[in-house]
């Protein structure tokens, strides 16, 4: 069973910068860390890798 959850109950105990403008009520569907698998209703965390940075792509995303 999938329960969707507020960004606000996700980061919960978690320190992030949210956006300006960001409505952390949001329900995401799904958390998502590569940019190539967002879809509508997922939270996207960029994250630095390797070989890439997620904040690179994060307005694809």
């Amino acid at each position: 069973m999938n329960k969707k959850m507020s960004v606000s109950e996700i980061l919960q105990d978690v320190y992030v910068e949210p956006l300006e403008g960001a409505d952390a009520g949001l329900e995401a569907g799904a958390v998502e860390f590569s940019s190539r698998g967002v879809e509508p209703g997922a939270l996207f965390f960029c994250v630095p890798g390797t070989a890439a940075d997620g904040h690179d792509y994060a307005a694809d995303a």
